[in-house]
């Protein structure tokens, strides 16, 4: 095969590939995995499937895991600036040796597939890589986030010992259902007889659950029920925790990650932690406690600036949106937000708008790089909603119009992409540069 020489070649051939497949079935990764030898199988994993905070819950179990000294794969997906982020090992991003030694033989197999049948997905590829790296690696355990949700995702081929649906939200409806109980069907995919499973799924859902989890003979954890969180304290540097685990002992935690979701999502992550000690981990309350204070996942109401206040939260669909304000709300100070909105153009817009009526009134509207709803349509809803909105399709000249008091906060929102560009923007230019500083 055409020798590859960079990154950037790798990414460029990865994103040939077509986005889910021409149908959505494990065929081809199934095949695709067969000619690699079979990586997913030589390692157990943490198979974390919902529709938010699956990230957050997957980078509190690699953090915990590390913590207590094993070597834990971790691969999430999207990215925020490079596909490198998808794949880690403990702290430590694949390097660029790594990925020209490894993504030959992948590149083979997908070539193999593509001529036998139909190619595979891009997701799917991705997902090999995974496998192949933590294979290479030689992982203790790999922590998988799944992808688009559950019985169809390729992660599902992997080895789970422990499983985690977060919860269930309105996200891909044109693949997974338009009613929540066939979205968690899809999700609940990813059972295993005699693997135990921690979910937040709430409300009328999780009668739905347990009857899943009974007919395929998975053990049923319940947050709220079975475990809990609560939150001791809160400020802008981060939480205090108590964690009651399944077992009934309570501990504390401290972890800079801020909201009542990221308290949901440390109490999952922690017990499913504790969880593993049934196939022979030891995790000590000293892990828990250092993987949780050291963790980092950025773009998750995120501070990049505590004077002026400068918040940055990727949610990216109406429950993310909610749970923002509802944790925002909690922290009291400040007051008042201004809103800096950038939206994808196949989310639940005017809802989220709506959403965010509770912080504040003044709006800006702009627009990331990819897949951005315009400016104007959204500076147009925003005004239908009562903001006082203004359209500036630059981000860059978005912040330049911005200036805040001090008792005002700013808050940028809308989407994964969005927020990644607002943070590379931030990160390159001061705040009194951007004219944030009144």
């Amino acid at each position: 095969m055409e020798k590859v020489s960079s990154q950037k070649e790798i990414e460029q051939k990865l994103f040939s590939l077509p986005r889910y497949g021409k149908s959505p079935h494990l065929g081809r990764m199934k095949t695709l995995l067969s000619l690699l030898g079979h990586p997913e199988k030589a390692f157990p994993s943490i198979l974390i499937g919902g529709t938010n905070g699956k990230g957050s819950v997957a980078a509190l179990c690699q953090a915990i895991l590390s913590a207590a000294g094993y070597r834990v794969g971790l691969y999430t997906s999207p990215h925020l600036y490079s596909f490198c982020e998808r794949y880690r090992l403990g702290e430590r991003k694949v390097s660029k040796k790594e990925f020209l030694q490894i993504f030959p033989t992948l590149w083979k197999a997908v070539q193999k597939v593509s001529l036998a049948e139909e190619p595979p997905s891009g997701f799917e590829a991705f997902t090999a890589l995974a496998f192949l790296l933590f294979s290479h690696w030689k992982v203790d355990i790999a922590v998988l986030e799944v992808g688009i949700g559950g019985r169809l995702d390729p992660t599902n081929l992997s080895q789970p010992v422990v499983t985690v649906i977060t919860n269930i939200g309105d996200d891909h409806k044109d693949l997974l259902g338009e009613s929540e109980r066939e979205r968690l069907w899809e999700k609940a995919g990813i059972l295993r007889k005699g693997v135990p499973l921690f979910s937040g799924v709430e409300g009328e859902l999780r009668g739905d659950l347990e009857a899943i989890a009974e007919e395929k003979g998975s053990f049923l954890y319940l947050l709220g029920r079975d475990f809990q969180g609560k939150v001791l304290s809160r400020r802008w540097e981060g939480q205090e925790v108590e964690v009651t685990l399944f077992s009934g002992e309570k501990i504390q935690v401290f972890t800079p990650l801020l909201g009542d979701f990221q308290r949901d999502n440390l109490a999952i992550a922690v017990n499913v932690c504790k969880s593993l000690e049934q196939h022979g981990f030891s995790i000590p309350l000293s892990a828990i406690q250092k993987g949780c204070e050291r963790v980092s996942w950025p773009g998750r109401l995120e501070v990049l600036s505590f004077s002026p206040l400068v918040v940055v939260d990727c949610a990216h669909n109406l429950s993310g949106v909610q749970a923002l304000c509802h944790s925002l709300q909690k922290m009291g100070e400040p007051k008042k937000w201004k809103l800096l909105v950038g939206i994808s153009e196949d989310k639940p817009y005017r809802a989220m708008l709506e959403a965010l009526r509770p912080l504040g009134r003044e709006m800006i509207c702009s627009e990331a790089s990819y897949r951005a709803l315009s400016a104007k349509v959204l500076a147009d809803t925003a005004s239908d909603l009562g903001f006082f909105a203004k359209e500036m399709p630059c981000l860059q000249e978005a912040f330049e119009a911005i200036s805040l008091t001090p008792q005002e906060g700013l808050l940028i929102t809308g989407g994964l992409f969005f927020a990644a560009e607002a943070r590379k923007i931030l990160g390159k230019t001061s705040l009194t540069i951007l004219g944030l500083i009144h």
